[in-house]
């Protein structure tokens, strides 16, 4: 219901301070809600810029923007915002990034480097063989349960050290290099956006899809622990199989 004529530099100015901080925080959630619509964006940084003509707004105000901004893939953006506020921390953004996707816009992904500020924007191919596909939040611990378990699971591990990869729509420099160096699985890529996989959820964790030539075969959400046809490793090893990456599977 917001609407970019009740923002205008003219309005806002007559908005009360606490006014103002209730129309800041619902745009914050809009932004960050859906990313890829650029609206809700624009909005919360017009109210930012009146917040910025009063008293200082808090470091928690500008940090919000400064999400939002990583999150839309605005790099320069939220960068030119922290040089603003050098007293204030914000986490990290590439300094560069090295467009490799040869003008293809499915399955886009950042390559994050195990250091440097320099990361790779490329596109996965989904269309031929088997694949895995766990999305995720990178501080999920029940991600981190079902990784630990997958890792631990020799034939199960062998399947997705080969097959699988690691995909969270959350962009972190610091928990993407976290990812593969605990798990020594370097496999880990963060979505360039959601609506370049048009298979998979982003607002859960974990997900697991099993693709076989561009088709998921299986799908499965969360990670249960209990032995049992339903746990997890079951899971796992049923979602091999119905593509063919385990023993006992079909092979179309």
């Amino acid at each position: 219901m917001f609407r970019e004529a009740d923002l205008s530099a003219g309005r806002l100015k007559t908005y009360s301070d606490s006014s103002l901080g209730k129309v800041y925080g619902g745009l914050y959630g809009a932004a960050y809600t859906f990313p890829e619509d650029p609206v809700f964006l624009r909005m919360q940084r017009a109210v930012l810029d009146e917040k910025l003509r009063r008293p200082r707004p808090a470091a928690s105000e500008v940090r919000r923007m400064h999400r939002n901004y990583v999150a839309a893939r605005m790099f320069g953006e939220a960068a030119a915002l922290a040089g603003r506020f050098p007293d204030i921390s914000f986490q990290a953004v590439p300094k560069t990034v090295t467009d490799d996707t040869s003008r293809r816009t499915k399955w886009r992904v950042f390559d994050i480097p195990e250091n440097g500020s320099t990361v790779t924007l490329k596109a996965l191919d989904p269309g031929s063989g088997r694949k895995v596909v766990m999305t995720m939040f990178p501080g999920c611990a029940v991600a981190e349960k079902a990784m630990t378990s997958i890792m631990a699971a020799p034939e199960l591990s062998a399947a997705f050290r080969e097959y699988g990869m690691l995909l969270t729509a959350r962009f972190s420099l610091e928990n993407a290099r976290l990812w593969k160096t605990s798990f020594n699985f370097p496999r880990f890529y963060i979505a360039y956006k959601a609506s370049d996989f048009p298979e998979m959820d982003y607002r859960t964790s974990p997900n697991f899809y099993f693709l076989r030539d561009g088709e998921v075969k299986f799908h499965f959400f969360g990670w249960n622990t209990r032995v049992g046809p339903s746990s997890g490793t079951a899971q796992m090893a049923k979602g091999l199989r119905a593509i063919g990456a385990l023993a006992g599977g079909s092979a179309r």
